[in-house]
């Protein structure tokens, strides 16, 4: 038990012993008035616009290089050396391969809004699918609202042609 007063008494701030009247004048005290000048004035005016300034350390120039032309040889002066020698491009026609076999396996299963709405637990490409096929179909029930309503009044103003050219006769 001694020990832990002992040990307590270590952590103790300096002030700690003072009366709570004399620990308060230590701390610094805020000017209140520029918070509420400044409220004030943005409520009347606007509020300031402010800028964002960046501040990034000095860069370094670095000395340039002269670009290192490999020594490969071409058949005519616009036609670019073969790639396929290299690991990289063949990695790459691979995985573009398999990326257009697996977008034409997609596109073949006919994923439909019904399935994915009761879907439980969509990944992030099936919400963004979703989304995209809600607002396709919001749209197009907007257009054919809005070409109803364009047929509907050019009904209505040829009914008032007709009727005017009626009664002229």
């Amino acid at each position: 038990m001694s020990d832990y007063i002992g040990l307590r008494r270590l952590f103790r701030s300096p002030t700690e012993h003072l009366p709570v009247r004399e620990q308060l004048q230590r701390c610094p005290t805020r000017d209140l008035r520029k918070t509420k000048v400044y409220r004030t004035a943005s409520k009347i005016w606007g509020a300031p616009r402010r800028k964002r300034v960046m501040v990034a350390p000095p860069m370094f120039l670095c000395e340039e290089k002269e670009p290192q032309l490999e020594n490969k040889t071409c058949t005519s002066v616009g036609e670019e050396p073969p790639l396929e020698d290299d690991p990289d491009v063949a990695s790459y026609r691979k995985w573009m391969e398999e990326r257009k076999q697996l977008r034409e396996s997609l596109d073949r299963l006919h994923v439909d809004e019904r399935w994915l709405k009761r879907k439980p637990n969509k990944t992030e490409t099936e919400k963004r699918v979703f989304d995209k096929m809600v607002e396709a179909q919001e749209r197009l029930r907007a257009e054919s609202r809005d070409q109803s309503r364009q047929q509907t009044k050019s009904a209505e103003r040829d009914k008032k042609v007709s009727k005017g050219n009626v009664r002229n006769r």
